[in-house]
């Protein structure tokens, strides 16, 4: 699937964010690294500017190998909001995971990224979305039912941490034959 490096939607837009500034991503990591690290891990070990630079190589790295495809989510102030990416499984589906600077939650601006990333998808052949979460990420449940994203189930200790503790997760899904929520 060839995907574009810029995606508008009516509220936010995506940019490819092998292409963000790394001090830009590097404050909006530690503006929420209290919150997020819970669910995501890798931000314990951020301390500096180097640290944000290695993830966005990173994000180049998985992009040209077709891997992961991660996008910047900007607001209409092109205010750099948070980061949503696209893991292909097969040729007509995949994974979505995402984050939101807390400074930034509460707004909408998740569940409209995700729903501009896979109403672009959809239109590109993809056929079949899925968000998976932790059962303790409330937030990041609800953003996948804003986004029009059907449960389909508990799935039990399917997710373990580097502590070597185990944790349950939700799965929503979205098809490309759904209704979208916005009603088109």
């Amino acid at each position: 699937m060839n995907l574009p490096d810029r995606i508008n939607g009516p509220r936010i837009h995506l940019r490819v964010a092998h292409n963000l500034a790394p001090q830009a991503f590097f404050d909006l990591v530690m503006a929420s690294k209290k919150e997020i690290i819970a669910f995501l891990p890798w931000a314990e070990k951020y301390a500096s500017v180097t640290d944000a630079a290695a993830s966005i190589a990173r994000f180049k790295t998985l992009w040209d190998e077709g891997t992961a495809f991660t996008y910047a989510i900007y607001n209409h102030d092109n205010v750099l909001v948070g980061v949503v990416d696209w893991r292909p499984k097969k040729d007509w589906w995949g994974t979505i995971g995402y984050w939101l600077g807390t400074p930034y939650t509460g707004r909408g601006y998740m569940a409209a990224a995700v729903d501009t990333m896979v109403t672009d998808f959809f239109k590109r052949g993809i056929h079949r979305a899925v968000i998976q979460c932790d059962t303790r990420n409330q937030p990041s449940a609800a953003v996948a039912k804003r986004a029009g994203f059907t449960y389909e189930g508990h799935l039990r200790q399917d997710r373990q941490n580097e502590d070597g503790s185990f944790h349950d997760s939700l799965q929503f899904s979205r098809l490309a034959t759904d209704p979208y929520p916005n009603g088109e």
